[in-house]
C-alpha cells in the first residue's frame, strides 16, 4: 500500500485488511475483489540465460643481463548475459503526477522489476612485469597494470535510468582501477661465515621479503 491517506495509524482505511488473505474462488469474486493497487511486481525475463565469458592475451617475454627477465603483455576479455535488472513500467519524464501516476500502466501497475541477462562488460590491460630471478641472496617481481573495465551494470540491483537504452549505461565499472602497481622482493642476508660462531648464528642467515601495492587512478592504497 503506497501512502495510505490516514497514515499508519489506520493504513487499511481505503482497502480494508487484507490479512488473513484468501484469493477470490469464482469469476464474479474476482472481480469484485478490491485489490491492492497499484501492484508492485518482480519477474524473471523469459529469455534469460547464462552468463558468457570470453578471455585472450598475447605477451612477449625477453631476458636480460643474465637474471632479469622482462614480459610485456596485452589481455582482454568480454562479458555477454550478464545479470541485470531493469524496470518494465517506468515513469515518463515530463507527465505530471507522482512516480506512479507517470508510469504507462498506472494505476494497476507500479514498478514491475525485470530481473534478465542484458548486461555487457569489456576489460582491456597491458601488463608490464620484471623479474629478477633469485641470484646472490636477492629476487624481486614487480607488476604495472594499466586497465580499463566497462560495464553497463556492475551490480546485481543496477536498474538502467532509460529501461529503452541500456547502451547508455556504459561507463567506467564499479571495479574499476586504472593502474595497479605490485612489487615484492626477498633478500636473504649475508650468513657471516667467517665471523665468529656466536656472531654467524646471532646476526647471519637472515631473511627479509616484503610486498608494496599501489593501485586506483589517485595511487591511493598502499600495503606493505
Amino acid at each position: 500500500i503506497n501512502n495510505p491517506p490516514l497514515g499508519l495509524n489506520n493504513p487499511y482505511s481505503e482497502t480494508g485488511n487484507p490479512y488473513p488473505f484468501r484469493a477470490p474462488a469464482t469469476a464474479e469474486e474476482a472481480q469484485n475483489y478490491q485489490w491492492v493497487l497499484p501492484m508492485e511486481t518482480r519477474q524473471w525475463d523469459p529469455d534469460f540465460r547464462n552468463a558468457i565469458v570470453q578471455q585472450w592475451n598475447f605477451n612477449l617475454q625477453q631476458q636480460v643481463a643474465g637474471s632479469y627477465v622482462i614480459t610485456a603483455a596485452y589481455v582482454g576479455s568480454k562479458g555477454n548475459h550478464l545479470y541485470m535488472t531493469n524496470e518494465g513500467n517506468p515513469g515518463i519524464f515530463g507527465r505530471p503526477g507522482n512516480l506512479n501516476q507517470r508510469r504507462p500502466l498506472y494505476p494497476t501497475f507500479g514498478p514491475i522489476t525485470n530481473m534478465s541477462s542484458q548486461g555487457n562488460s569489456t576489460y582491456h590491460a597491458l601488463q608490464l612485469t620484471l623479474n629478477k630471478r633469485l641470484t646472490h641472496g636477492f629476487t624481486i617481481l614487480t607488476n604495472y597494470t594499466f586497465g580499463k573495465l566497462l560495464d553497463d551494470a556492475s551490480g546485481d540491483g543496477d536498474t538502467p535510468a532509460n529501461p529503452w537504452n541500456i547502451a547508455a549505461e556504459k561507463g567506467h565499472s564499479d571495479f574499476d582501477i586504472t593502474h595497479r602497481f605490485v612489487a615484492s622482493y626477498i633478500w636473504q642476508l649475508p650468513a657471516l661465515r667467517s665471523q665468529h660462531p656466536f656472531v654467524r648464528h646471532v646476526l647471519g642467515g637472515w631473511e627479509t621479503n616484503g610486498i608494496v601495492t599501489l593501485e586506483s587512478g589517485q595511487w591511493l592504497t598502499v600495503s606493505s
